[in-house]
């Protein structure tokens, strides 16, 4: 059986389970990178708190350029960060957490790497 789930319901899904479980999560910038190829990459830390003080982090890396996020590069497994995730298929809590943090990211390039 195939289920199909639109983006609205995604998010729901996702904020549901953060709602009822209190799970708070934040992000924090770690910093940029370059490889041999003179290629650019900034990375992000997801960190997932919960009433019982229990801390998890999940890192994503971009590849980025001029301050631009082009794509991701890699990132964490989110379906293991919490045990109410295990419900909910991995791609989709990927893509949710990926897509939260790119804002942020933004933000943080425009001000540590001022044009």
């Amino acid at each position: 059986m195939k289920i199909i789930i639109t983006e609205n319901q995604k998010n729901s899904i996702v904020d549901q389970i953060l709602k009822s479980e209190n799970i708070k999560y934040y992000f924090g910038y770690v910093g940029r990178s370059h490889d041999s190829s003179g290629n650019q990459y900034d990375s992000m830390d997801i960190w997932f708190t919960q009433n019982d003080g229990y801390q998890i982090q999940r890192r994503v890396h971009f590849y980025t350029k001029n301050n631009k996020i082009i794509k991701v590069f890699g990132h964490g497994n989110f379906g293991s960060a919490v045990d109410s995730f295990k419900y909910i298929p991995v791609e989709l809590l990927n893509d949710y957490f990926i897509e939260k943090s790119k804002p942020y990211l933004e933000i943080i390039l425009r001000m540590e790497y001022p044009s």
